[in-house]
């Protein structure tokens, strides 16, 4: 199986850093910013991400691709300002950048990952296969009622 990944304002700096080192290692790298380049690791998808409709086109389209292991959310914007000073409609619109599109693109893709674990578990169960893994939840919560059963509770 080929680990993919997405990247967000691959196109400079740290976006672009990091796809050339993940492509480099051998990961299949999808790159995402408003303007393409001419040389590029990966697969290069544009999309302007401050803008929700281009958001929401991008994660379908991502979500169709396959087997995304992860999300390396680089697009964004700052404003240096003194705290007392921070204006509520710009602070909106760098969260805006900040956080929502990572926010979409995560759903969508935990979407097609909860979907595909589920036919992947019922596949395991009836195929009667015992070695499917516990989740870690599960396992750190058995080894906490283990130790609360070993103390009485204390």
């Amino acid at each position: 199986m080929s680990r993919s990944i997405v990247i967000t304002g691959a196109s400079k700096g740290t976006g672009r850093a990091a796809a050339e080192a993940l492509a480099a290692a051998g990961w299949q790298v999808i790159d995402v910013a408003r303007q393409a380049l001419a040389k590029f690791p990966g697969q290069f998808l544009t999309a302007d991400l401050s803008r929700s409709e281009w958001t929401v086109e991008l994660a379908s389209t991502v979500a169709k691709h396959g087997e995304i292991l992860g999300i390396v959310n680089n697009v964004g914007i700052t404003k240096h300002e003194r705290f007392e000073h921070v204006n509520c409609s710009d602070f909106s619109n760098i969260m805006n950048l900040n956080v929502r599109p990572a926010l979409q693109l995560t759903q969508a893709l935990s979407a097609r990952h909860a979907e595909r674990a589920i036919w992947t578990h019922r596949e395991r169960l009836q195929s009667g296969d015992a070695r499917t893994p516990v989740p870690i939840e599960l396992r750190c919560g058995e080894e906490r009622a283990r130790k609360l059963d070993s103390h009485d509770g204390r």
